[in-house]
Parts: structure tokens; C-alpha cells; sequence
């Protein structure tokens, strides 16, 4: 758990569908350090 589950719980309410998620995650994970 941790910033993709934040994200997920912040966005995902809001009616994002799974592909939104996937890319959010890939754009955090390419940003991460």
C-alpha cells in the first residue's frame, strides 16, 4: 500500500475507468526517485 492506493481512493470514486488508474500508476512509477 501507499501512494498508488491514495490515488486510487482519490480518483477512483470520481469514475475513472481501470485504463485512467493503470496510466496514472505508470505515470507515478516513471516519476518516483
Amino acid at each position: 500500500v501507499g501512494i498508488k492506493t491514495k490515488v486510487f481512493f482519490s480518483f477512483g470514486h470520481i469514475g475513472e475507468t481501470i485504463e485512467d488508474v493503470e496510466k496514472t500508476f505508470e505515470f507515478i512509477d516513471k516519476h518516483e526517485e
